[in-house]
C-alpha cells in the first residue's frame, strides 16, 4: 500500500461494467440486441435502458456479512415511502457512518466495525433503497445521497463518513446538495463524475448517443428537473470541501479504474490525502487489514 500526498499514478487497467450487471448472460444478449433496438425504437429502448440502469441486483448475503449483522442492533427507518434497514454497532459518543456501493449492503463494510468500536466509536450503516433488506426496486444518486443526508441529520453529526464506490460518490453529492456537518470523509474506489458512470454503462451495452441523450432527459424529467447529469461532477463537488478527505484506490480496480483518483488529485487540495493499494481490485479493498488500519488511523487522527 502506497501513500501518495501528491498526484497518484493512473492505472492502465480498465474493464467496462453495466452498472454492476456485467457477467450475466442476459447482458451479453442485450449488447447484441441494443444497437438494433436503438435504431428501430429509440424512445422505448431509452426507457428500458433507464430501468436497467436504476435497478440494482439483490445478491444473497455471504456468511461473513451475516456474522457482522449478528452483532448489530437492527432497525427500520422510514424514508419517504420506503423502509430502510439500518444497523448499529457500539455505544460510543463518537459516530461513524458506513455507505456501501451499488448492488451492495451495509454489511459489506463490516470489516471496519470492530476496530472502530474498540476505538470508542458507535458505527452506523444501512442498506440503500432497493438494496439488501430495504424496500424498493430502483434507486439513483439523487435518492441515495438524500438518504445519506437524512441519516446524517437524524443520527449525526458523524465524526467521519466512510463510503465505497457508488456510496463514496453519494457521500460527496449529499454533502454538496444537503449541506450537513461531518468531521472527515473516507472515499474508497470513488469515481469522479456521475456522467462517467452513465457513459460507461452506455458504452458497455452499445447504446447509441441518441438513445443515451433520451435516457438522460427521461431521468432528469423523472426527478422534475431537480438535477442535471451535466452537474454531477463529483470531483468538482469534492473540491469545495475544506474538511479532511482520504481517498484509497486500488491500481488493479477494473470497475472504477485507478485513473479516476487522479482526477481528484488534480485539484491540489491540501486537505486531500491519497493512498494506492495493489492487488485488491474493486471489492476486496473494503476487507483488507491494511486498508482498514489506514482508515481507522485517519479517522482517529487530528491530521488531514
Amino acid at each position: 500500500m502506497t501513500t501518495q500526498e501528491s498526484r497518484p499514478t493512473a492505472s492502465s487497467s480498465s474493464e467496462t461494467s453495466a452498472h454492476g450487471a456485467a457477467g450475466d448472460f442476459r447482458i451479453t444478449a442485450l449488447r447484441r440486441l441494443l444497437p438494433w433496438a436503438c435504431r428501430i425504437a429509440p424512445n422505448l429502448t431509452a426507457r428500458a435502458c433507464l430501468r436497467l440502469f436504476l435497478t440494482p441486483v439483490r445478491a444473497k448475503r455471504p456468511a461473513w456479512e451475516k456474522a457482522f449483522l449478528a452483532e448489530a442492533e437492527m432497525a427500520a427507518m422510514a424514508f419517504g415511502t420506503h423502509q430502510v434497514a439500518t444497523y448499529r454497532w457500539g455505544r460510543g459518543d463518537k459516530k461513524i457512518l458506513l455507505c456501501h456501493g451499488w448492488s451492495g449492503r451495509g454489511s459489506q463494510l463490516g470489516a471496519f466495525v470492530q476496530p472502530l468500536v474498540a476505538a470508542g466509536y458507535s458505527v452506523h450503516a444501512f442498506d440503500a433503497i432497493a438494496h439488501g433488506g430495504s424496500s424498493g426496486k430502483q434507486t439513483d444518486m439523487i435518492e441515495y445521497s438524500a438518504l445519506v443526508a437524512h441519516m446524517a441529520k437524524k443520527l449525526g453529526p458523524f465524526d467521519a463518513i466512510i463510503g465505497h464506490s457508488f456510496g463514496a460518490a453519494n457521500v460527496v453529492i449529499a454533502k454538496h446538495r444537503h449541506r450537513f456537518e461531518t468531521g472527515k470523509l473516507v472515499l474508497l474506489s470513488c469515481f469522479s463524475d456521475g456522467e462517467w458512470v452513465l457513459n460507461r454503462f452506455a458504452e458497455f451495452l452499445n447504446i447509441s448517443p441518441r438513445v443515451l441523450r433520451t435516457l438522460k432527459d427521461l431521468h432528469e424529467r423523472r426527478r422534475d428537473g431537480s438535477f442535471s447529469w451535466s452537474e454531477m461532477n463529483i470531483a468538482k463537488m469534492a473540491g469545495e470541501e475544506t474538511l479532511p478527505v482520504l481517498f484509497i484506490h486500488d491500481r488493479s480496480d477494473k470497475e472504477v479504474p485507478h485513473a479516476q483518483m487522479e482526477v481528484f488529485s488534480g485539484s491540489g487540495k491540501p486537505n486531500f490525502r491519497f493512498v494506492s493499494t495493489e492487488g485488491m481490485g474493486h471489492r476486496r479493498i473494503v476487507r483488507d487489514e491494511k486498508v482498514v488500519r489506514e482508515v481507522c488511523q485517519f479517522v482517529a487522527s487530528g491530521r488531514s
